[in-house]
């Protein structure tokens, strides 16, 4: 009866990366593009982007090229009106950039992660076959060598 509503379901949770080419709306897989950015031969993209934002000419060039690549998408024909321009190609390069950001902010733990059911630093009583730390003791408490908090924020802790 609602599989209608299901299946509506399942196609927004795709995730799928939008764009407008030039000439039709076109949707790619994210990870499948973010693999051909990655590992473009000519194509850095910790270096390339950044260098092209500082005006370097070449950087820029690589840029374009690696997005054309990567997107499948052509550079603006007067004639026809179809393709991107270059602006465009580096708003698309910066939406995708973006659009993986969003997504790794919201995945949800996965399927195989341990559960939230299992022992925890605060069950004394919970052991496993590796309860033992660095130093060979059975303690379940943690060391005493943990990270103390900045300055500021002990600071902050003690006026409030």
């Amino acid at each position: 009866m609602f599989s209608w509503l299901t299946r509506k379901k399942l196609r927004r949770r795709r995730e799928l990366f939008c764009f407008w080419d030039g000439s039709k709306k076109r949707k790619l897989d994210p990870l499948t593009t973010w693999r051909a950015i990655h590992g473009d031969d000519e194509f850095r993209p910790d270096v390339h982007p950044e260098l092209a934002e500082e005006g370097d000419a070449e950087s820029l060039a690589v840029l374009l090229r690696a997005i054309k690549r990567a997107f499948k998408v052509e550079d603006y024909n007067e004639e026809t009106g179809k393709g991107m321009t270059e602006a465009e190609q580096i708003v698309l390069y910066t939406s995708f950039c973006w659009y993986l950001d969003g997504i790794k902010k919201n995945i949800s733990p996965s399927v195989i992660s341990p559960s939230s059911t299992g022992p925890t630093l605060n069950d004394s009583n919970a052991k496993t076959t590796n309860d033992t730390s660095p130093s060979g003791s059975d303690s379940p408490e943690p060391s005493s060598a943990q990270p103390t908090p900045s300055g500021s924020e002990s600071t902050q802790r003690a006026a409030s």
